[in-house]
């Protein structure tokens, strides 16, 4: 393959990658809206779509570094591409856990103040997950300022806290116990997605500079 042919094939690589991440991204946006039973469907039903997207792309890797012997930094973005695949294909899946756990809740904002605890953990969480998604398209790496690390911690502490408020809520007025698992589930499910996004960062830090 010539080597104009095998970047464009890495360009469009990244290209179906940032397709799916900002499919994602818009879902992420949304999940706390009032959303039909139609909209929460297509949800579900789009998940498929993506982790269908993201098995061609894991394949059209595996056969780029598997028939071209790819030069080491050309092999990063390849192997970054195939490993940012999964972590999003990852958060989608979360995203779905979380439409459906919330598909009998009609009435979240009766949580009170919890739940407005947990749209600023969306706000931040949504915030940490875009800018990976900036960085990635336009290569404006800025690990020297931005400790995505630090960020992590900060939104996992924030849901650790939560989670703890809430069963202490409980305790104090016991409510509808099957509304506090609710909670503590899409809480829970919110650190995955933290963590995942930490994972994101840290093969974008591979990408740039060949270390993990």
């Amino acid at each position: 393959m010539l080597r104009s042919n095998f970047d464009n094939e890495i360009i469009e690589l990244s290209n179906n990658l940032e397709d799916i991440w900002d499919s994602i991204i818009k879902k992420y946006e949304i999940i706390f809206d009032t959303l039909t039973e139609v909209q929460k469907q297509s949800i579900v039903d789009n998940d498929l779509v993506i982790n269908e997207a993201v098995v061609e792309i894991d394949m059209k890797g595996i056969e780029l570094i598997c028939l071209q012997h790819p030069v080491s930094s050309d092999l990063r973005k390849i192997i970054t591409i195939v490993k940012l695949s999964t972590d999003i294909e990852r958060i989608g899946d979360r995203i779905v856990e979380i439409v459906i756990v919330l598909k009998n809740v009609h009435a979240m904002h009766e949580w009170g103040a919890l739940f407005y605890e947990m749209l600023k953990i969306h706000f931040e969480l949504g915030e940490y997950l875009k800018k990976a998604l900036l960085w990635f398209k336009k290569r404006n790496y800025e690990f020297d300022v931005y400790d995505y690390n630090k960020k992590y911690h900060l939104i996992s502490n924030l849901c650790q806290k939560l989670g703890d408020k809430a069963v202490e809520n409980f305790l104090i007025e016991p409510k509808n116990v099957d509304e506090v698992i609710v909670f503590l589930e899409v809480v829970n499910i919110l650190d995955k997605i933290s963590h995942t996004t930490q994972s994101i960062y840290e093969w974008l830090d591979y990408q740039e500079r060949g270390v993990l």
